[in-house]
C-alpha cells in the first residue's frame, strides 16, 4: 500500500512575528506531554498535557509561574477544578467523585479546608462547616425526604434540629457518646413537648404544653412511666404522685372556690376525698369502686 507523509517530532515549537516562542507541544514542566502556551516574556501562562501519571489536565498559570487553577479526569474517576491563590496554596475545588457525589471545598488561606458543600447520592444537598482538622462542626441540608435539617457538633450530632414527616419542627441534644439527652418538638395535635433523658435515654423529666391551653409537668421512673405530674386541667393546677404502676394514685388540686383538695385514686376512680363543700365545710369521703360514696363526714 501507498504511506501517507507524516512529521515526527520529539517536540514542537511555535514562535511570533518576532521570533519569540508562544507555544511548545512535547514534554511539559511536570513530565507529562502536552501543549504549552506562553507569553511575550516566555513564561508558561497555559498548558493542556497529560500527566506522567496519565491524567489529562488543563492548568492556568499566573506571571509569576504559580499554578492559579487545574481542571482534570482522574483515573479513579474522579475530575474537578482546583483554584489557588498566588502563594501557591489551593483556597477552592469543584468536584466530581467516581460515585458522581458533587463537592465543593473552600479553603482557609493555609490550605485547610473549611466549608463543604456536598450532595449526597443516598440523600440531599448539605453545607458542613470544618475545624482546623478538617471535621465537620456543623451540617446545614435537605434530607432525603427534602427536609431542612441543621446539625451541630460533629459526626455525634450533638444538636439537631430539622422538621418531622408532618413539617412539626423539633430541636434534639446529644451527649458525647451519641446518646438522646433532650428533645423539643411539636406533635401533630399542635402541643408542643419537651423531654429529659439519662444517659441510656430513658426519659426522666418531661413537659407538655397542649395546643388549646392545659399542660403538664411529668417526672418519669427507671421505666420511663410517668410516676408523678404537676397539671393544669380546666384552668385549675393539680399535682399528683403514684410510685408504682399498680399503687392507687395522691392527687392534690385547687377545687371549690380555689381551696385545696386531696384524693386518692384507684383505677381512675376517686376513692377517698378530703376538700371542702360549695358551703365551705369540710368535708372526708370515702367512695366505692363506681365512685358512688360509701362513707363521709361530716
Amino acid at each position: 500500500g501507498i504511506l501517507e507523509p507524516h512529521l515526527r517530532y520529539e517536540q514542537l515549537t511555535l514562535v511570533d512575528e518576532h521570533g519569540v516562542v508562544r507555544a511548545r507541544a512535547g514534554v511539559t514542566d511536570e513530565g507529562g506531554y502536552g501543549l504549552t502556551l506562553l507569553d511575550e516574556d516566555g513564561n508558561r501562562r497555559a498548558e493542556f498535557s497529560l500527566t506522567a501519571g496519565d491524567t489529562p489536565q488543563l492548568v492556568l498559570v499566573d506571571d509569576n509561574d504559580r499554578v492559579r487553577a487545574r481542571v482534570a479526569a482522574e483515573l479513579t474517576g474522579e475530575g474537578g477544578l482546583r483554584l489557588y491563590n498566588a502563594e501557591g496554596v489551593q483556597q477552592a475545588s469543584f468536584g466530581v467523585d467516581a460515585d458522581s457525589a458533587a463537592e465543593a471545598l473552600l479553603n482557609a488561606t493555609d490550605g485547610n479546608r473549611r466549608v463543604r458543600l456536598s450532595t449526597e447520592l443516598d440523600g440531599g444537598p448539605g453545607v458542613d462547616l470544618l475545624d482546623d482538622a478538617g471535621q465537620s462542626r456543623g451540617r446545614f441540608s435537605l434530607t432525603d425526604q427534602g427536609r431542612p435539617a441543621l446539625a451541630l457538633g460533629g459526626g455525634g450530632a450533638r444538636l439537631l434540629a430539622g422538621t418531622s414527616d408532618g413539617e412539626r419542627p423539633f430541636l434534639r441534644l446529644s451527649d458525647a457518646e451519641g446518646a438522646l439527652r433532650a428533645e423539643l418538638a411539636e406533635d401533630e395535635d399542635g402541643s408542643v413537648g419537651l423531654e429529659l433523658r439519662d444517659a441510656g435515654s430513658d426519659p426522666m423529666l418531661s413537659m407538655l404544653v397542649p395546643g388549646q391551653g392545659g399542660g403538664a409537668y411529668n417526672v418519669h421512673d427507671a421505666t420511663g412511666r410517668v410516676a408523678a405530674a404537676v397539671e393544669r386541667d380546666e384552668g385549675q393546677p393539680r399535682i399528683w404522685l403514684q410510685p408504682e404502676e399498680d399503687s392507687p394514685r395522691i392527687g392534690l388540686l385547687t377545687g371549690t372556690r380555689n381551696l385545696p383538695e386531696f384524693t386518692l385514686e384507684y383505677d381512675e376512680v376517686t376513692r377517698v376525698f378530703v376538700g371542702f363543700t360549695e358551703d365551705m365545710n369540710a368535708r372526708l369521703a370515702v367512695q366505692d369502686g363506681d365512685g358512688e360514696t360509701e362513707w363521709e363526714a361530716p
